[in-house]
């Protein structure tokens, strides 16, 4: 979750991008990891994190690379103006510098590399999806248009939940996909975990979707913006992240 001590600023986002690309066929991980941060600690970041994340896709494009690095920099550009990266065979590491007293740097590495993408699958496709095979998402967070965080405390049991929009090319895809799935299970998958699994009784025509069995409206929020941001296009996995400390 976002930390409450997070400050946003508004200064434009100077970041240096220096791509380390190497096939160094053999070599030690631990001393690359070494080498990538040494190398952006010493050219720009005085203090602040340096996190390495790992691209679990096995056959990543050029393009999602570099499509994931510009995601992942527009959401450094909440937290600092300055940043670079490295890319160093299947890693990309950032530094990222800023004053860590301020931020809660757990909550900031994970929020920097967490999917935030939405699967809705049918039985086949969600087996795949679990088995880390290669499956076909009915829908995407590409067919959201909107989504909204609620909550309903006057009863007993609170309730908590997010109620999404598609967009009109999602909204007919729904429709498609509920009327073929009547009295079958559908799987929504959010940032890479199952977070509800109901059954088909009838079409959705309208092109709404509530997701319904969160624990809090803190999650729900979660939820809301996530959905309405851009999600990674690679799976990423924390390799580790180390805090540079000024040297006064």
């Amino acid at each position: 979750m976002k930390s409450s001590t997070k400050k946003k600023t508004t200064l434009a986002l100077s970041l240096i991008m220096t791509a380390f690309l190497t096939a160094c066929s053999g070599s030690d991980d631990s001393s690359n990891n070494e080498d990538t941060k040494e190398q952006i600690s010493e050219e720009t970041i005085e203090e602040g994190v340096i996190v390495t994340y790992k691209i679990v896709d096995k056959t990543p494009s050029d393009r999602d690379i570099e499509e994931t690095i510009d995601i992942i920099s527009d959401r450094i550009s909440e937290y600092t103006r300055h940043s670079e990266f490295v890319v160093n065979d299947d890693e990309i590491s950032f530094g990222i510098e800023l004053d860590p007293e301020e931020y809660d740097v757990n909550d900031l590495v994970y929020e920097l590399g967490r999917s935030c993408e939405l699967y809705i699958l049918d039985e086949e496709n969600y087996n795949l999806w679990s088995q880390g095979e290669e499956f076909k998402a009915a829908l995407t967070g590409e067919d959201v248009k909107d989504a909204y965080a609620i909550e309903d405390v006057s009863t007993y049991n609170n309730f908590y939940g997010v109620a999404v929009s598609f967009t009109d090319k999602g909204t007919d895809k729904f429709s498609e996909f509920t009327n073929e799935n009547i009295d079958n299970t559908t799987y929504i998958v959010f940032d890479g975990e199952l977070i509800m699994s109901p059954q088909v009784f009838d079409p959705i025509n309208d092109g709404q979707l509530l997701i319904t069995g969160l624990d809090s409206y803190e999650d729900a929020r979660d939820i809301q913006e996530s959905l309405t941001t851009a999600a990674l296009p690679l799976n990423l996995e924390l390799v580790d992240y180390e805090i540079v400390e000024s040297e006064e």
